[in-house]
């Protein structure tokens, strides 16, 4: 099953009809994609819609549809492309719903993203690819524990206007993440919180994010420091 990123249905058809016509595309008998239809429109929600046109609905909607459609026919390998853009909050807690339902009937999932966190929770394993080059391919565990020591993360009101031997990767909220330079230590980030008189809620050494290793690759791609 695929569903590519640029979106395209039948718009004057109904949904019922397009999605009739992708089953057969598959191999399914009409009764059985009609089936089929109307128990998928009912697992992303849209149920009430299959006798709707195309053209009626909102992109997020139509989308949903086509999700629907390329899962049809229960398929063993599922391809999605940039699978939540468009989509509201609601709908992308739905469709994670729907992905993890499929993987746990048995099928593989692949799907391209730029959003890290969707990777961290839907897969195991990831590729990281900047202009065209793979960067590092493995479980995405692996992946992080090999950069774990090097991975410092503080909570505090503010941050130190320099922190030796470090640099820092992300900052949100209170939450400053720093990424140790070789021969740098924990030790030297607190030591900067606390001879600029900041206290310091929580400290610890911890599991990189994977945006952060994508950072971490990226720069050491490009020859950055």
């Amino acid at each position: 099953g695929y569903l590519p990123e640029e979106r395209g249905l039948f718009q004057r058809a109904r949904v019922l009809d397009v999605l009739r016509y992708m089953g057969r595309l598959k191999g399914l008998s009409a009764s059985t994609a009609e089936e089929r239809a109307s128990e998928m429109m009912s697992r992303v929600g849209l149920g009430e819609h299959l006798g709707a046109k195309v053209q009626g609905l909102s992109r997020g909607m139509a989308q949903l549809v086509q999700f629907a459609g390329a899962l049809l026919h229960r398929p063993d390998l599922i391809i999605l492309d940039e699978p939540f853009g468009g989509l509201d909050p609601l709908n992308v807690v739905l469709m994670k719903e729907i992905v993890r339902e499929e993987q746990a009937r048995g099928a593989a999932v692949i799907f391209s993203t730029h959003i890290m966190s969707d990777v961290e929770e839907l897969c195991e394993r990831a590729v990281l690819i900047s202009d065209g080059q793979v960067l590092v391919y493995g479980p995405i565990l692996e992946m992080k524990e090999a950069r774990a020591s090097s991975t410092i993360t503080v909570v505090a009101d503010r941050q130190p206007g320099d922190v030796p031997g470090v640099d820092r990767v992300e900052s949100s909220d209170g939450h400053y993440s720093y990424r140790a330079q070789d021969g740098a230590s924990a030790d030297t980030v607190l030591r900067a919180f606390l001879d600029a008189g900041i206290a310091v809620r929580r400290f610890e050494v911890a599991l990189p994010t994977l945006n952060e290793v994508f950072i971490e690759e990226v720069r050491r791609a490009r020859g950055d420091s």
